[in-house]
């Protein structure tokens, strides 16, 4: 090949490179890496996935529950290798990217998009696929996830999407949580409509599993105490009044709350919505950092926390049953 023409045809290369894709892209590229859960990152570049997953948020359950099942959507999308993207649009929470930084409104991009449904062939051989637990199509999506709810998908995918919280959400996480403590045990206890599915945990329970730990590891009593019922806080005071409980109700709805009901949440405000998502999420951060969590599993935010919890997963004890795959 004359010498001319090639350093043209390369030049050519070198700028189509540059004009469609990014440096960050380029080092995708040159480093041959592949969507994996090792790599979500990949998995999220649309330069280099192509298959998308598009997972439609149902607003039908709370916020632990609806993460849950959207990490469970998101570790299906990974193991498929596909991008994964979200529709927001019926979410009780308001805008998705308010909170976290994951694409979402992009499923009005023109192509074809095919439910999931209960045959593995045609989803795998499907190039873009919608997920959703709306309606009867909550049966299809039980079926399409039903291997990606193990800890080892579920974990990377939900510290993936931890590490894409919001800046705005972020700034809000650092300015509410308790500043200057460390070495602490944080607990959760849920009240509210949650009985409906799952007895109450006594906190009689709760003191007993920290008299424990606060025994056998030489701790000093101090508790972080996430709960949607300001008057635990009381309670657990009357019960242990030398111990430090410690909590985020500040300026909450629920300080003249009982317990959260999801229905009575639905009424309110974006606003406050909006305010009570962030503080949720704080209290969620405080939980992650404890040394120990100490909760019951029967409830979402307890399974969420243990998985994105760095820390050994005996250092989360569930007063009701044992853990599980959400």
């Amino acid at each position: 090949m004359n010498r001319k023409i090639f350093i043209r045809i390369s030049l050519i290369i070198i700028f189509w490179l540059l004009f469609w894709t990014s440096p960050h892209n380029l080092l995708f590229l040159l480093n041959n890496r592949s969507c994996s859960f090792d790599d979500i990152d990949v998995c999220q570049n649309p330069y280099l996935t192509k298959r998308t997953l598009v997972y439609m948020l149902c607003g039908c359950a709370g916020f632990g529950n609806d993460i849950n099942q959207l990490l469970a959507a998101f570790a299906y999308s990974v193991a498929t290798k596909r991008r994964f993207i979200i529709d927001d649009r019926l979410w009780n929470y308001g805008n998705f990217t308010d909170h976290f930084r994951l694409p979402s409104g992009e499923y009005y991009v023109n192509v074809n998009r095919f439910l999931v449904i209960r045959n593995d062939t045609f989803n795998n051989q499907t190039e873009h696929l919608i997920m959703t637990r709306l309606n009867d199509e909550m049966y299809q999506f039980w079926f399409a996830v039903r291997f990606s709810h193990s800890l080892e998908m579920t974990r990377p995918v939900a510290q993936y999407l931890w590490k894409s919280i919001s800046k705005q959400t972020l700034e809000f996480i650092q300015q509410q949580r308790i500043q200057n403590l460390s070495n602490y045990i944080g607990i959760h206890i849920r009240r509210g409509d949650k009985k409906i599915e799952a007895r109450e945990i006594p906190l009689n329970d709760y003191i007993s599993t920290l008299e424990k730990l606060i025994h056998n590891n030489q701790m000093l009593p101090n508790i972080f105490v996430a709960s949607d019922d300001h008057s635990v806080i009381d309670k657990l005071h009357q019960m242990k009044p030398t111990w430090k409980f410690l909590n985020l109700f500040n300026n909450s709805y629920r300080m003249k709350s009982l317990g959260h009901f999801q229905k009575h949440f639905n009424s309110l405000s974006a606003e406050q919505k909006f305010y009570e998502t962030n503080i949720l999420m704080t209290e969620i951060q405080m939980l992650i950092d404890a040394k120990y969590l100490v909760c019951g599993v029967a409830s979402s935010i307890c399974r969420l926390v243990q998985l994105l919890r760095y820390q050994h997963p005996s250092t989360a004890i569930s007063l009701n049953r044992a853990w599980h795959e959400t």
